[in-house]
């Protein structure tokens, strides 16, 4: 990989070796109005296709930050203890929705120094312990269910088409 490879951020590249103008540029955009969220992709023009890309989810809101890591060997990591007990929703620069699980949450500039440190070395981040994310099981919960999903879950169940 050479020292000036782009890393995508979605919608600009960065092309610097100084890896500070990317973090001032994502400070400067968490104004703390909303969850704001990017991906940080490297090996986009050595491997077009996806295959070995190497991707960091990052979003910020204020005080807070949330991080995902999808490896070029299919791995899904959070950060060691990170906080959020359900998937967080931001939005990106394009004004599309991204979706950071539960674990990924702490503190925005954690989230910052990730992201310096992989923006100059384009490797898995070693400044945070980070552990696979195991999607949580699925748990029904009857109280917050409508009158009209209830009916239907009962019909499905009448089924054999509903298991709890």
């Amino acid at each position: 990989m050479t020292k000036n490879q782009p890393v995508e951020m979605d919608a600009f590249s960065v092309v610097d070796d100084d890896c500070s103008t990317v973090v001032e540029d994502l400070r400067a955009r968490n104004d703390g109005t909303f969850v704001k969220g990017w991906f940080i992709n490297t090996d986009v023009y050595a491997d077009p296709d996806g295959r070995g890309m190497r991707t960091l989810k990052l979003a910020l809101c204020g005080e807070d930050g949330y991080l995902q890591w999808l490896g070029r060997d299919d791995s899904d990591l959070v950060p060691e203890g990170g906080g959020a007990d359900d998937w967080v929703e931001a939005t990106q620069y394009s004004g599309h929705p991204t979706f950071l699980p539960p674990g990924s949450k702490v503190s925005a500039e954690v989230a910052l120094a990730v992201v310096a440190e992989f923006v100059e070395t384009r490797e898995l981040p070693t400044c945070v312990r980070w552990v696979e994310f195991v999607e949580p099981p699925f748990v029904h919960d009857e109280s917050k269910e409508d009158p009209g999903a209830r009916e239907a879950r009962l019909w499905l169940m009448e089924l054999g088409l509903w298991d709890r």
